[in-house]
């Protein structure tokens, strides 16, 4: 069971926490993906709408599409908030 953590450790987890941007090659074991879904999908939304949809992405050639897809939109969106910054 999950105890509860007082705010200075809830603190602590999120100044540690980082944005990683290198993955391993190996996928990890289905089991874990599927317990992350399910606490994915118990987090609170806004009226318990619950608007997200998940999609599991596990071949390597369409996992690379999206990378390319996802750095091009992030390009073009740098491009229109800051021009002079990525000229």
């Amino acid at each position: 069971r999950l105890r509860p953590v007082s705010l200075d450790e809830l603190l602590a987890l999120l100044r540690a926490r980082r944005s990683v941007s290198a993955f391993r090659a190996e996928p990890p074991p289905r089991a874990l993906v599927e317990r992350l879904l399910e606490a994915a999908v118990l987090a609170p939304s806004a009226s318990n709408a619950q608007p997200w949809r998940f999609v599991v992405v596990s071949r390597r050639e369409a996992i690379e599409r999206l990378e390319a897809g996802v750095r091009a939109a992030v390009e073009r969106i740098a491009l229109a908030v800051e021009p002079a910054a990525v000229a």
